[in-house]
């Protein structure tokens, strides 16, 4: 039978030649005729043949559904061999991919642990370079603080030293005046040590001292408290007392040393070449300008503009140290060589 061109593959009831066990079927047939001829011989053999023949039907039969059994074993032995041997293989794969995911997981651990190393590797480099930055400006700063602390003759020298060298103090030397006096120290370097005069406003020598390697704080101060009574600028006890002024020196520098130090800031550029501090006000050698608006440079050829002070007492600064009025009189004296021959008219500043 046919179906579509292919042979019907349906296996046969027997084997073809099981089907030859038929034959005894004539066989026996003869040999009973050959009987009732008288014919014995022939008779028992040929009964005998046809018996043997018709066992070879059963055991054709016998053999043929072993055989099919034997294959239907076969077929599913070797449909459980395949499916044990693709699950060992799924098995295998999964085994691969877990070491696989496994191995991805430790070389990203290992890439955050490295990653977790630069970073500290980054912060430690980055705090020791802040550190050395922060130790070396307060190096410098503590030449400015440690006046306010001691007050001698060594630490001013440093001050005065080390401000000049960096550009921080006029080379004409640091003033600062005589509480209410109207006078003022000059602080002034000369060969191995310094001198401390006593001016006027505009800088007119009035007398000095200088201080001697070895001579106390106390005895030098005593010299001086001489020279105001001599000048006859003494207020009376309790009011000379230049610790004031070594104070005033050293936080107006300390600050200004800061500022340096940050040069974004604005105004950080018009600190330097310092001659003295007055009332919240720096004098410089370029001007004047307040302390926490460094930027407000008011420039010296400009210091004799009208109204200076009532325009900048209009702007009402929260700036309790402030005081424009004493501190450009000041300004006004020690620059009076760069007043212009007519007095500008001042602009909005």
């Amino acid at each position: 039978m046919k179906d579509d061109g292919k042979q019907d593959e349906s296996a046969p009831i027997l084997p073809r030649w099981g089907w030859t066990g038929l034959i005894g079927i004539p066989i026996l047939a003869g040999a009973w005729l050959l009987n009732e001829a008288g014919q014995g011989w022939w008779n028992n053999t040929l009964t005998n043949v046809g018996v043997t023949s018709l066992f070879i039907i059963p055991a054709a039969f016998i053999g043929h559904s072993f055989s099919d059994w034997k294959k239907s074993v076969n077929k599913r032995t070797e449909a459980a061999e395949t499916k044990a041997q693709e699950a060992v293989t799924e098995a295998q794969t999964a085994s691969r991919e877990s070491r696989a995911a496994k191995a991805d997981v430790e070389i990203l651990n290992n890439a955050f642990a490295v990653n977790d190393v630069k970073l500290s590797n980054i912060e430690t480099i980055r705090d020791e370079l802040m550190s050395e930055q922060v130790a070396e400006a307060d190096k410098e700063h503590r030449f400015y603080a440690d006046l306010a602390e001691r007050g001698d003759r060594l630490s001013l020298l440093r001050v005065l030293r080390h401000g000049q060298e960096t550009g921080l103090i006029s080379d004409l030397g640091l003033r600062s005046p005589i509480w209410e006096t109207g006078l003022h120290y000059r602080f002034e370097l000369v060969d191995d040590g310094f001198m401390v005069n006593i001016e006027d406003a505009g800088g007119k020598h009035l007398d000095g001292y200088y201080w001697d390697e070895g001579e106390d704080a106390v005895s030098f101060y005593k010299q001086l408290l001489k020279a105001v009574q001599k000048l006859g600028a003494y207020q009376g006890v309790m009011t000379f007392d230049p610790t004031r002024n070594i104070v005033a020196i050293s936080e107006s520098l300390e600050y200004a040393s800061r500022l340096r130090h940050q040069k974004l800031r604005m105004g950080a550029e018009n600190v330097h070449d310092i001659i003295e501090y007055v009332d919240g006000w720096y004098i410089t050698e370029d001007g004047m300008f307040p302390k926490g608006r460094e930027h407000y440079l008011i420039e010296a050829h400009r210091l004799w503009s009208l109204d200076w002070e009532e325009h900048i007492i209009g702007k009402r600064w929260d700036n309790d140290e402030s005081n424009i009025v004493s501190a450009i009189s000041v300004a006004r004296a020690l620059h009076a060589d760069k007043k212009p021959a007519q007095v500008p008219v001042l602009r909005e500043h």
